[in-house]
């Protein structure tokens, strides 16, 4: 006992004594010897953003801190117009200051990337196999130790309530900082034997204390001219065994850190991959986090039964037609409990009103009869599938020769003319106080007021005139005119609408055709339940996919995602989501000595 504490005593005294020689390695904020540029793409659309919004409690703690980052030399003020300027990011420590971050959101689609190669977890094993004496650093502000020039430091521009600042060092956020980093860290150090440099975590490994303390002086001394500074909090000095990207390395071998495992453990329950890795990000770190986070999630159950729903798919605009009234787009709106059949042509954007006496096919049937006597049979009706996918609502289409497009259900955006008319007409409804009596006049003057992308009204694109409403209008006016180039204006309005709505929209990764006949995960109310791909239907982006009780349904591809294997092995009990968490930091990696004995 009392020869432990002595080497205890020991360790500590020539720890400090370490600390002590190089105490300006320890102190102050570093800095690389020499500039980095950040390359952007010549076509880059500069933007600027304008300041957001801070809650009034932590107003007076960031005109500190951004007070404290330019004495430091990190940020200085900006008073010359800038191309661009990102928005501010500010998260409170545990300790009640704030770190202040770039959200360089526009500004990183042009960044040109730096592909320098990061050393995977297997690198960094087989780098130190055979190890017995380490020295864990970690560089202190690491991304600050870069220096922007002056170019690069104004395209870190950001604005604040306390005006305009850019970041003279590199700042969080930027896409290309990682890996920047990386090779300028690895540069400082590169060539000593024994050492290994991640991000800004460097450890420094030997066979013996000699060797380690031969090592450890090389790298402050490469510290001290390249203007490397780290932190004296976080350092593992001459240790048997120590922590280094979630692993524990000692003359023993290589094992799992436990504390890494249950940080996947206890963020497990959150139930969404991208909420779980920024949470582990927050508390820890090791190389292939991503991944090993990834297949913890997909080996469990709850987690894929219970995440989110998947992004929007890019734009898929409907064909553009050339006759008016050739397509047309049926849905039934409720209003104040009254049904409505809502007829929209996809060219002229005619809206029909028509009140139901009930939701019934026969009772839809009847008006399509009359607005079909005044504007002609269409050519294809899109809708949605109750009531109108019965079979006596396909028996009278198919008298008249009308193709039924029948939309995913669930998926109305299909539908989305038809949806957005609905809302019209609830909007107007709402102007007039629910007064039936007014209500002709008011979609009268829907039907008369231009469409901004096309510049033409309703009437004009269906009658090929203005109709007469009250407002005075002369007689050259209410003349028939032939509208021109309304296919080209409508394809224009399309592609402004799929470029607005596609800034949000994500491509999925694999065709859903190359899984037919496999198993997926489809969307049913608020869970994913396991079913079979049996094939694309008639209608863009649907597929037919078949449960347990061998029925079929038609569903969005939205609504369809891939099936992990032994992701239907799902734990049914907390403890079971232990032991599949345990065969994670059970794991360790034996050195090479002890994997020729085994």
């Amino acid at each position: 006992m009392k020869s432990s504490k002595l080497v205890a005593e020991v360790a500590c005294s020539e720890e400090q004594i370490f600390m002590t020689k190089y105490n300006d390695v320890f102190d102050g904020l570093g800095k690389f010897p020499f500039k980095h540029h950040i390359t952007i793409k010549a076509d880059a659309k500069p933007s600027i953003r304008p300041a957001r919004r801070v809650p009034f409690r932590l107003k007076d703690r960031l005109k500190k801190a951004l007070g404290e980052l330019e004495n430091r030399g990190v940020i200085a003020r900006v008073d010359e117009p800038t191309e661009w300027v990102s928005n501010l990011v500010i998260a409170e420590k545990p300790n009640g200051s704030l770190r202040v971050c770039l959200d360089p959101k526009f500004l990183n689609e042009p960044i040109e990337r730096e592909r320098t190669y990061i050393p995977t977890r297997d690198d960094i094993k087989t780098a130190l196999q055979g190890k017995k004496i380490f020295t864990v650093m970690d560089m202190k502000d690491g991304f600050y130790h870069i220096e922007l020039d002056e170019e690069s430091s104004k395209l870190c521009t950001f604005s604040s309530p306390f005006g305009r600042y850019r970041f003279l060092r590199m700042p969080f956020g930027i896409s290309s900082a990682p890996e920047v980093f990386q090779k300028c860290s690895t540069s400082a150090f590169d060539g000593i034997e024994g050492v290994v440099v991640y991000f800004d975590d460097v450890i420094v490994a030997a066979e013996s204390e000699e060797k380690h303390d031969e090592l450890l002086k090389e790298v402050m001394e490469k510290a001290k001219q390249f203007g490397v500074k780290f932190n004296k909090s976080k350092m593992q000095f001459k240790q048997k065994s120590v922590k280094y990207v979630g692993l524990i390395f000692s003359s023993e071998g290589v094992s799992a850190d436990p504390k890494t495992d249950d940080h996947n453990t206890s963020i497990y329950s959150v139930n969404m991959e991208v909420k779980t890795k920024l949470k582990a990000r927050q508390s820890v770190f090791w190389p292939d986090m991503n991944r090993d986070i990834t297949n913890f999630i997909s080996r469990c159950g709850p987690c894929q039964k219970y995440q989110n729903k998947l992004p929007k798919e890019p734009l898929m605009s409907h064909s553009i037609p050339i006759l008016a009234f050739n397509k047309i787009g049926l849905d039934i709106a409720d209003v104040n409990g009254v049904p409505y059949l809502v007829t929209v042509g996809y060219y002229s954007k005619w809206i029909e009103v028509d009140k139901l006496k009930s939701k019934s096919a026969a009772s839809v049937i009847n008006c399509l009869k009359r607005i079909f006597q005044t504007s002609g049979i269409p050519k294809t009706i899109v809708t949605d599938n109750v009531p109108f996918n019965s079979y006596e609502m396909k028996e009278f289409a198919s008298d008249f020769d009308i193709e039924l497009c029948f939309i995913s259900p669930g998926h109305s955006q299909s539908n989305g003319l038809a949806e957005k008319s609905v809302g019209i007409i609830k909007k107007l409804f709402k102007k007039i106080n629910y007064d039936e009596k007014r209500f002709w006049y008011a979609l009268l003057e829907y039907r008369n007021s231009p469409i901004i992308d096309l510049g033409l009204s309703p009437a004009q694109l269906l009658h090929k005139r203005v109709l007469r409403i009250l407002i005075p209008s002369t007689t050259s006016t209410l003349k028939p005119a032939l509208p021109e180039n309304i296919g080209n204006k409508i394809e224009e309005s399309q592609k402004k609408q799929a470029l607005n709505y596609d800034k949000s929209a994500v491509k999925k990764k694999q065709d859903l055709c190359t899984q037919v006949g496999q198993r997926v995960l489809v969307r049913e109310g608020s869970v994913w339940i396991p079913k079979k791909l049996v094939g694309p239907a008639a209608v863009p982006r649907s597929f037919y996919v078949e449960g347990e009780d061998g029925r079929q349904l038609k569903r969005n591809s939205r609504w369809i995602r891939q099936f992990t294997q032994g992701q239907d092995r799902s734990p049914s009990s907390s403890s079971e989501a232990s032991h599949s968490s345990q065969s994670l930091t059970n794991r360790r990696y034996p050195t090479k000595k002890q994997s020729n004995k085994q």
